[in-house]
């Protein structure tokens, strides 16, 4: 602005002005200790836009960074130097002052030359190096390698100080720590500081004789060891550098006592680092004993050991090892010992052990000792006596210990004998009828040592005296009794013998004989002979016998059970002249004969008896009677009293009568007209089996002995009747009733049916007839009906059961109502009543055929349901007929009353529109089913009537071929419209879009399945222009069979009669009058599972 005097000028255009950068404030400078780098910061400058910061050192080095923010570092410090710091900040065009400079020191230097000297008597080390630069202090650490820890420190002034406490046996780390003014720097020692051996521990000493192990602990540090043994008196032993925990003195002597050490070496304090144990203690065994001396007393079987002292010896030990196994062991503390109950007959390799304080003794040299003979074993001792020379074998055992024997043997008569052997027998000469006691003696260098051996034996017995016969008293008595005197035996052989070749031999203990069944009218000598286990006397002196006469022999008895008559038979004796055969029973008088050959007759014997039969020999002496042991039976009686039990379960009947005298078994016999049945029993009662049902048997028994008896009075047995059989049900489900019926039964008077359900409940009827009302049937319950016939005693087995069930009823009203289109069928819609019948489900049924064609037939089944209406398609221009069904667990109904009907016409075929869209005349072909015919003009969603028609023809006007659609109906409804319409105009015949496929050029269908039951497919497509009907055909996949062909008119088709489970493949092809296009892809389906 200019100014004057008056007046002041306007302002000039404004110029701007930038000043100089303000100096930054708060420098700050970080020393990075890790990079031994320093990152500088600052506060910001106003009107700054780049700052440069200069570091510069005491030896005048220098170094920069920039930044346009307020921090920046440098790096490559050099260590130990005190750096100034200034800043300035810049613009564009001008640079501030610098900033109030900053001292800051970099990180100190490491120290250098570290070295270690180790003080062994001390444990202390001098640890020094070369001073670092920057250095305010130093700090050393060492650190052994099981983790101890020691140190020093000094100031900036010293590069030395010592390290103590060092642990023994270590090897230490040395490091020294340089301390700076904010950062520390470290440098490792190169080596490391080895202290001296520590002193070895827990010396042991495993000792056998003049042979030390040495073991002591691992010494840490230890390079190599020295072990010295130190006697009391006499020669030491070491063992010198060994480098393991162990070591063996192997010149010890017996008796003595050693200090043990040992010194460890390493090479520390310049090869002088030694320690040295604590002296351990070994004591030696003493020395063997000598002069071991043996003594033996044969009557004590005691023996003395005795032998010289020892030196340092605290006692001995005795030792006896036998050749028999036997090894004894005993302890003293004299130089002498005892030793009781030596075993006979051994020699004892004797030997003596001194015993130390610690250790003991090798064995002494061993002496041998030789104990008593062993006694004979009395189990062992054989007597065998020769009684043919009055002379005993004796042997015996040899006994351990002996050389020679003498048996000598005492009788109970004073005799007394002896013999002397070296072997193990000898014979000596006995005495008749004397026991000897043997007593043995073994005798050896040492000892005689006799043994009563407990061994008795018995010489041949004396023949014995004083025999006497005396003949039995009666008539022809056939015994006799012997007696003589006793004598030193056992048992006592009796012979005698006759002079027809009768021999008898007879062993007894007693001095009498009993003699029976000696032949009649013979001379008899006899002799004894005493005998033992050993021998046998010489016989006595004989002595004779003369018996009394002969009685009748092999007596018999035949029964002649025809006539009742026994013929006795008996074998006649010498000078016998009349023979009287006589049968007694117990009750009646006794029936005889005479005779005087060989046999004689006696009749009129009664049945059921038994008999004694005797012959009586008569002669001019006396009579001899003989009695036929088992006597005669006489045939059985008649069975008597026979009854009949019979047991229905199992057709059986047990048959029970009087015991019949001298029966041994029964027969029973049962006949009937058609069967046979029979039983054997030893006891009056038996049991027939496997008797047929529904027959009358007569039942007779007969008792089988020595004769067979007649039969029995018969007696009437009638069986049960047999299992009812053609069983049939027929179940009303309108009065919950079942009309059981079945085939009569032979025997049967009455019938007992029954209808068991699987919930438990029974129902019962009763007739004499062969039919029988089961009311009260619970309907959805299933039920198992059985019949019994009765004869009034026995029940048959229940007839094979049949089943049936509370079948609901079919459903009462039944109707179907045609309701919308479905593609071009229509579907229908079923109602029909509910069932009086628990949990019951329906089922509808739908079949019929297409387009009036025999062989277009189609069959629907809808799947079981609880509702009371289903909805199903049937085709287009076709009959069909419905009914329904009702099913619980009992079972399905019948099938309800059927209901015919037609569905809605197909569309109609061949639509052709002739003229043109002001006046024309649309025809088509007939619709089967159709009444009436629809033509519209169809625009959008609207459709416009144009005309209604009984005929197949109609004239339009004012209207566009292309909006042209026909329908066909009938009391059903209404068809879909046809659309496809060809034109027929002044230039000739056309399709009505030209657009659309051309004539005869005709694509394949696009199908799809819309529903899939068990045994039905809905199958509809899209309409393919120009085709006025299709082809299918239809393949089973697991099929090799050939596929099924079928022509179809409209879009949609129902395939019935299917498998269920089963998947199926359909393919389609449109067709007109003049061609027919190609196959489609197959599509394919899989039916539902029956429930």
């Amino acid at each position: 602005m200019a100014k004057d005097n008056n007046c002041s000028s306007a302002c000039s255009a404004p110029v701007q002005l930038q000043t100089v950068p303000c100096v930054p404030q708060n420098l700050v400078p970080l020393v990075d200790c890790a990079t031994n780098g320093v990152s500088v910061s600052w506060s910001p400058s106003l009107g700054a836009h780049l700052y440069k910061v200069t570091l510069q050192d005491s030896n005048g080095l220098s170094g920069t960074c920039q930044s346009s923010g307020g921090q920046c570092n440098v790096t490559g410090l050099s260590c130990g130097r005190v750096y100034h710091v200034s800043l300035t900040a810049s613009d564009n065009q001008c640079t501030s002052a610098p900033s109030t400079s900053t001292d800051f020191q970099s990180v100190p230097c490491a120290a250098s030359s570290i070295s270690a000297v180790l003080n062994c008597t001390t444990d202390t080390a001098v640890v020094a190096w070369g001073a670092g630069a920057g250095s305010q202090g130093y700090s050393v650490s060492a650190v052994a390698s099981l983790g101890q820890i020691t140190g020093c420190s000094s100031n900036n002034s010293s590069t030395s100080c010592t390290l103590s406490n060092l642990k023994c046996g270590a090897a230490y780390a040395v490091s020294v720590q340089t301390l700076g003014a904010s950062c520390n720097r470290s440098s490792t020692m190169s080596g490391q500081l080895i202290t001296e051996p520590c002193v070895p521990q827990n010396l042991s000493v495993q000792y056998d004789t003049v042979v030390g192990l040495l073991f002591w602990d691992f010494t840490p540090g230890a390079d190599r060891f020295t072990a010295l043994a130190k006697a009391s008196q006499g020669p030491n032993d070491a063992c010198l550098n060994v480098t393991d925990t162990f070591c063996t003195l192997s010149n010890t002597e017996c008796g003595q006592i050693y200090n043990v050490t040992v010194t460890a070496y390493n090479s520390a304090c310049n090869g002088t680092g030694t320690a040295t144990s604590l002296p351990y203690s070994l004591q030696t065994e003493p020395c063997p004993p000598q002069n071991v001396r043996t003594e033996l007393n044969c009557s004590t079987h005691n023996a003395s050991v005795s032998w010289d002292a020892s030196l340092v010896a605290v006692g001995y030990v005795v030792f006896l090892q036998g050749m028999n196994g036997d090894f004894l062991v005993f302890s003293t503390q004299q130089t002498s010992f005892s030793i009781p109950g030596l075993s006979c007959g051994t020699v004892y390799t004797t030997y003596v052990q001194a015993l130390g304080q610690v250790y003991n003794s090798s064995y002494s040299e061993s002496v041998n000792l030789l104990s008593a003979p062993c006694s004979p074993d009395s189990a062992g001792v054989v007597v065998q006596v020769d009684c043919s020379t009055d002379s005993a074998l004796i042997s015996w055992p040899f006994s351990a210990g002996a050389d020679n024997y003498t048996a000598m043997v005492r009788g109970s008569g004073g005799h007394l004998t002896s013999c002397f052997t070296q072997d193990n027998h000898c014979n000596v000469t006995v005495q008749c009828g004397q026991t000897y006691n043997l007593t043995l003696t073994s005798t050896n260098q040492q000892c005689q040592i006799p043994s009563n051996t407990n061994t008795t034996f018995r010489s041949r017995p004396c023949a014995p005296t004083g025999l006497v016969v005396v003949p039995g008293s009666g008539c022809g008595s056939a015994a006799a009794v012997l007696s003589w005197s006793a004598a030193d035996a056992e048992q006592y052989l009796l012979r005698g013998w006759s002079r027809d070749g009768h021999a008898l031999f007879i062993s007894t203990n007693k001095t009498t004989v009993n003699l029976n069944h000696l032949h009649c009218s013979q001379e008899y000598n006899f002799t004894i002979t005493a005998s033992t286990q050993q021998c046998n006397s010489t016989p006595s002196v004989p002595a004779q016998l003369q018996t009394g006469p002969c009685s009748a022999g092999n007596i018999s008895a035949a029964l002649d059970c025809s006539s009742s008559t026994a013929v006795v038979s008996w074998q006649p004796s010498n000078n016998t002249a009349l023979y009287t055969a006589t049968l007694q029973d117990s009750s009646g008088p006794p029936l005889s004969c005479v005779g005087v050959g060989s046999q004689c007759s006696i009749s009129g014997l009664s049945c059921g008896k038994n008999y004694s039969v005797t012959v009586t020999v008569t002669n001019d002496q006396c009579n001899s009677t003989t009695v036929l042991p088992s006597g005669l039976q006489t045939g059985p009686c008649a069975p008597v009293n026979v009854s009949v039990l019979s047991y229905c379960a199992n057709n059986s009947a047990v048959v029970v009568w009087d015991q019949s005298t001298g029966a041994t078994s029964y027969h029973v016999y049962a006949n009937s007209s058609n069967s046979y049945a029979s039983c054997q029993s030893t006891t009056p009662t038996c049991t027939l089996t496997n008797l047929t049902c529904g027959s009358s048997y007569s039942v007779q028994v007969v008792a089988e002995g020595s004769c067979t008896s007649a039969p029995s009075l018969p007696v009437v047995l009638n069986t049960g009747p047999c299992q009812p059989q053609n069983l049939s049900v027929d179940v009303q489900c309108v009065n919950s009733t079942a009309v059981l019926s079945w085939a009569g039964q032979t025997g049967a008077v009455e019938y007992f049916a029954t209808a068991q359900s699987t919930n438990s409940s029974t129902l019962y009827c009763q007739t004499t007839g062969t039919s029988c009302s089961l009311e009260g049937l619970q309907c959805g319950s299933e039920y198992n009906f059985s019949v019994v016939a009765s004869n009034g005693v026995c029940n048959s087995s229940a007839s094979k059961p049949i089943t049936g069930g509370g079948v609901p009823c079919p459903p009462a009203t039944f109707r179907v109502v045609q309701s919308v289109l479905m593609g071009l069928g229509q579907l229908l819609r079923a109602y029909w009543s509910t069932v009086n019948c628990p949990d019951s489900r329906y089922l509808l049924e739908v079949s019929g055929s297409i387009q009036g064609n025999a062989q277009s037939l189609f069959q629907m089944t809808s799947y079981w349901t609880s509702r009371t209406f289903f909805e199903t398609p049937v085709p287009c221009g076709s009959t069909y007929s419905a009914s329904v069904r009702a099913q619980n667990s009992a079972g399905t109904s019948a099938p309800s009353a059927v209901l015919t009907g037609i569905s809605v016409p197909c569309p109609p075929l061949s639509v052709t529109f002739t003229g043109s869209n002001a006046s024309a005349v649309v025809s088509w072909n007939s619709s089967l089913y159709a009444n009436v015919y629809h033509v519209y003009q169809v625009t959008g969603d609207s459709r416009v009537q144009l005309c209604s028609t009984t005929g197949l023809s109609c004239a339009v006007t004012n209207v566009n071929s292309n909006l042209i659609v026909v329908t066909a109906g009938n009391t059903a409804g209404e068809s879909a419209g046809t659309s496809d319409v060809h034109v027929v105009s002044g230039g000739g015949r056309r399709r009505r879009d030209a657009k659309q496929t051309k004539l005869y050029e005709l694509n394949g269908p696009n199908a799809k399945f819309t529903m899939a039951t068990a045994d039905s497919l809905w199958l509809e497509w899209n309409k393919v222009k120009g085709a006025e009907f299709y082809s299918m055909l239809i393949q089973e996949q697991s099929s090799s069979s050939k596929p099924v062909s079928m022509t179809v008119y409209g879009e949609a088709s129902i395939i019935s009669d299917l498998k269920p489970a089963t998947t199926y493949c359909v393919s389609l092809s449109a067709g007109s009058e003049s061609t027919e296009g190609p196959f489609s892809e197959p599509v394919c389906v899989r039916t539902a599972a029956l429930s």
